[in-house]
């Protein structure tokens, strides 16, 4: 088969696009270590907005699914 002198290009140049991503440095454990060290307060509010709507997600899911559980006397 004449594959025009191309026979190994795609495996000697093949990457994973998220390997050299521009957003693959900031979600490095590095680059989030030396974030957290040089800006402490921007990092402690974000992990407190992160737990504020891990709490939420989990507050609106038990509060809608103990809902369905209960039988409500308006639905005989």
């Amino acid at each position: 088969m004449d594959d025009g002198g191309y026979e190994n290009s795609v495996e000697e140049y093949s990457f994973s696009f998220l390997e050299y991503s521009p957003f693959n440095m900031y979600t490095s454990k590095k680059y989030q270590a030396a974030f957290n060290q040089q800006y402490p307060l921007i990092a402690i509010v974000f992990i407190l907005f992160k737990a504020y709507v891990v709490a939420a997600f989990v507050e609106e899911t038990s509060k809608y699914f103990g809902f369905k559980m209960v039988e409500h006397p308006g639905n005989v």
